[in-house]
């Protein structure tokens, strides 16, 4: 007889990936709007372009090439500067969660 977590992890291995991201949201995310910000990651700032963000994380993209993992500081535009970590990376964008609660005008 199969267990309850094989039997969960068969059915999750099932689903196709981009049903299984969108069940792991849960905030709202806001469009960018092509808003832009720098993020320094070992000690060099380079320019991004902010393609969503939410109270907890954001995806940018950038030249910067950073590794899963690595703290980042990031600053948008008018805003005090935000502690990051890089959560995935794929074709020049990378997904950040901060460090804090933003609150989002």
């Amino acid at each position: 007889m199969q267990s309850v977590r094989d039997h969960v992890r068969e059915r999750a291995l099932a689903l196709p990936r981009n049903l299984m991201r969108e069940e792991l949201r849960t905030e709202e995310r806001r469009d960018g709007e092509g808003r832009t910000a720098t993020i320094f990651l070992r000690g060099r700032a380079a320019d991004a372009i902010v393609i969503n963000i939410s109270t907890h994380g954001a995806m940018v993209e950038t030249k910067a090439q950073p590794t899963l993992d690595d703290h980042v500081v990031i600053v948008f535009d008018g805003c005090t500067p935000v502690h990051a970590s890089v959560r995935w990376i794929k074709g020049g964008r990378i997904g950040l969660h901060f460090g804090r609660e933003l609150v989002l005008a």
